[in-house]
């Protein structure tokens, strides 16, 4: 077994590991892991509010990072099980109702707390529309250390392209309104994001295609495609600059993480991480063309 690009890893925050964190860190991760909200893992419970305190302390003294996944336990939870016990459909609309925005902007003001009575440092993963942006900004502002990413199904899928695609568009937070799409795209060119990351997360195409949403896997294959992505919708059809492109996605996360200057850098003994780019082709993407062992992605057809 052997990887064709680099990798690092992540250690996780949960219940009852705080003891274990600093041989985690040992071990080399760049930093942990909370989820505020169920995982859908079992082995990755969400993290009560006195764990992620106590954590967050513990993380601060090893001088490293938590990124959490934030969206309310309480409100996706209650707003799940309302939905699951009546009768109505089990399908993206109704799923997306369960994951609301205030869910997400609940969280993130929770955890923004916790970071700043700490002074553990923060990164707020897979950000999906401008409130929680400007949240983060608003910190940023009081001195809080955190950073803030989003991904590029959240900058280029809305609604109406998850309940088109169904299954294979299901993720947590879940895609927004056109409305929001734009918002968050204006968080990008001002430069309130930090980040834009993947957050590829593939499953075996069986578990994509339940029509009862509430049973398919979560998560977006976006490995391949991100910086596609970024190029059409943000360079072609809103002059994003590829500096900032190069900025979001391969200059700033190893200043974040404690990978530079081993990573975001071209210069003598740094990694020679570099990407040709054919401006003038283009393509539209195919199953084909995916090189993902299980090859699905809601961005087949762009």
């Amino acid at each position: 077994m052997f990887a064709r690009i680099d990798y690092a890893l992540w250690g996780g925050l949960i219940p009852g590991n705080i003891d274990q964190l600093s041989e985690l860190d040992e071990k080399g991760v760049i930093g942990f892991k909370a989820f505020l909200s169920t995982s859908g893992v079992e082995e990755f419970p969400c993290i009560d509010d006195l764990s992620l305190w106590k954590g967050m302390e513990e993380i601060l003294k090893l001088n490293s990072i938590l990124a959490v996944h934030a969206e309310s336990e309480m409100i996706t939870r209650q707003l799940t099980d309302a939905w699951l016990s009546s009768n109505a459909p089990r399908d993206m609309k109704n799923y997306t109702w369960t994951r609301p925005i205030l869910a997400e902007v609940e969280a993130v003001q929770r955890v923004l707390t916790y970071a700043e009575l700490t002074g553990c440092r923060l990164h707020i993963v897979h950000a999906s529309c401008a409130e929680v942006v400007h949240a983060v900004t608003l910190a940023k502002e009081r001195g809080v250390a955190v950073t803030v990413e989003t991904c590029p199904h959240y900058l280029a899928l809305s609604e109406e392209d998850a309940e088109k695609w169904h299954g294979i568009a299901k993720c947590a937070p879940p895609l927004r309104s056109r409305k929001e799409v734009e918002e968050l795209w204006e968080c990008v060119r001002s430069g309130e994001v930090d980040t834009i990351a993947s957050d590829h997360s593939p499953c075996p195409i069986e578990l994509k295609l339940s029509p009862d949403i509430s049973k398919v896997w979560g998560g977006i294959s976006g490995a391949q495609t991100s910086l596609l992505v970024l190029l059409e919708e943000g360079f072609v059809n809103r002059d994003l600059s590829l500096l900032d492109i190069a900025r979001l996605t391969a200059t700033t996360p190893p200043h974040i993480f404690g990978l530079y200057p081993q990573k975001g850098v071209l210069a003598v003994g740094s990694d020679a991480d570099i990407v040709l780019i054919d401006l003038v082709a283009s393509q539209i993407l195919q199953k084909e063309h995916l090189y993902y062992r299980h090859p699905h992605s809601p961005f087949i057809g762009k």
